[in-house]
Formats: structure tokens, C-alpha cells, sequence
């Protein structure tokens, strides 16, 4: 029996095949090629995979990628959380109509165009005393995105679908909690070291004790106030995505 006769197990084929296309794939970023989507349904229709599961997987793939994040992770991300809070969907509908109502939610949310780039579009958070009075008196709870500095909307079509991205930045928000937390805690604590001069050793422990404990707790809560703020907001995006998805039909 030749070696092209030789017969495969189901796992050891994928595995195969899976090797061979990250083979492929090193040799082809090397050379800059490229695939078009028919294409790519015909071999994969050679291999018994449905057009249709290909299409799955390339939306799935293109979903995935805007999840992720545009920059690594920073020191204040791992410590407080990040600074921008990011909503992900594939939602049915013509671009134009989708498009529509992100723009009807925003203009709803008090936001206004910055910068209009096509399946990019920059909504920005006005800092005036006539925007800021209204979410004052906003008793009913309708206006969630306050704490949002800006959002950034990205569409990207597919043939079935489109993709959705809202990435609502805080930055101002979160630097405004980390001041508040090292504020806290070193004015605190230097306080406390301030007191423990004036009084004699083991008593001049309490209150340097005393201080660190005081910051440090005020400096947890500040930094459980942004948390509850990026999750207030994360569940604003998802609302309104869940509804793009479900309910605008």
C-alpha cells in the first residue's frame, strides 16, 4: 500500500488538515496572498463543509475580532478596569435602517456627532451646563451613558448581517476614581503618620494603622464605584444590541 493509500482516522485527518492550514497560512502572510470567499467555499465543499457553515464561521470570526481589545492592557486596567466598555453583536437588518437607530438611541442619550468616518462615526458626550442639568434631573433613570466621555460606533455589513460594535470610553471617568483613591489613601495615611509623631511608641502604631486602613478602604470604594459604573454601562449597550437584534423587527 502506497502512501496516498494510507487511511486517516477522523481526528488525525483534522489534525491534519488543521497543521497544513497553519502552514499555509505562515507561508501565505509571508507572501501577502489572498483567498476570495467563493473560492473558499469551493475547497470547503470539497472537504463536505456546507457554504453555509463557512459563512457562519467567517461572521463569528469578524464578531470576535471587534471584541477584542485595540490596545494591551494597562497597569490602571488591571487595577480599576479598563477604560472602555465594549458591546459586540451580529444583528439582522439593512446597514441604513441599523445605523438609524444607533443614531436615534444616541441623539436619545444627549450624544452628538464628533466625526462621521462611513462605518466608523465618533459620538461624543457635550460638556455643557444644559446637557449636564438634564442628566441631573433624569429621575427616571432613562439616560445610562452619562459617565461615557464618547462612544465609537463601528458597522461592518456581511451578507446576512451586520456587525455591531459600541465602544463607550470612560477614561475621564476613571482617571476621575483613581485620583480619588490616591487622594484618599495618602492623605490618610499621612495623616495618620502625622498623629503617630506626636504621641510614644507602641501607642504611635494606631493611628499610622488606624490611617492606612481608613485610605485604604476609601480607595476600594472609589475603585468599586467605577466597577459599578463600567457595568452600568456595559448593560446599557447589551440592552440596546439585545433589542437591535430581537425586538427592532
Amino acid at each position: 500500500m502506497g502512501p496516498d493509500d494510507e487511511r486517516l482516522s477522523r481526528r488525525e485527518a483534522d489534525d491534519v488538515l488543521r497543521r497544513a492550514v497553519d502552514l499555509h497560512h505562515q507561508q501565505a502572510a509571508a507572501s501577502g496572498e489572498s483567498l476570495a470567499l467563493a473560492d473558499l467555499q469551493r475547497l470547503a465543499a470539497e472537504l463536505g463543509i456546507p457554504a453555509s457553515t463557512v459563512q457562519q464561521a467567517l461572521v463569528q470570526l469578524r464578531t470576535e475580532a471587534l471584541e477584542r481589545p485595540r490596545e494591551d492592557p494597562t497597569v490602571w486596567d488591571r487595577l480599576f478596569g479598563s477604560a472602555t466598555v465594549i458591546a459586540v453583536r451580529s444583528v439582522p437588518g439593512p446597514p441604513h435602517e441599523v445605523s438609524a437607530a444607533i443614531d436615534a438611541m444616541l441623539r436619545a442619550e444627549l450624544f452628538r456627532i464628533e466625526r462621521n468616518l462611513g462605518t466608523q462615526v465618533v459620538w461624543e458626550n457635550p460638556d455643557s451646563l444644559l446637557h449636564k442639568a438634564r442628566r441631573l434631573f433624569d429621575v427616571s433613570g432613562r439616560l445610562r451613558l452619562g459617565v461615557a466621555r464618547r462612544v465609537l460606533v463601528s458597522i461592518s455589513p456581511t451578507p446576512d448581517a451586520v456587525g455591531v460594535r459600541l465602544e463607550a470610553d470612560l477614561e475621564p471617568r476613571r482617571a476621575s476614581r483613581v485620583r480619588s483613591a490616591g487622594t484618599s489613601l495618602l492623605g490618610w495615611s499621612g495623616a495618620g503618620a502625622l498623629l503617630a509623631t506626636l504621641v510614644t511608641m507602641p501607642a504611635a502604631v494606631i493611628p499610622v494603622v488606624a490611617g492606612i486602613a481608613l485610605g485604604g478602604s476609601l480607595a476600594a470604594n472609589a475603585r468599586r464605584t467605577y466597577r459599578r459604573d463600567t457595568t452600568g454601562v456595559q448593560a446599557a449597550l447589551d440592552r440596546f444590541l439585545d433589542y437591535l437584534e430581537r425586538e427592532r423587527i
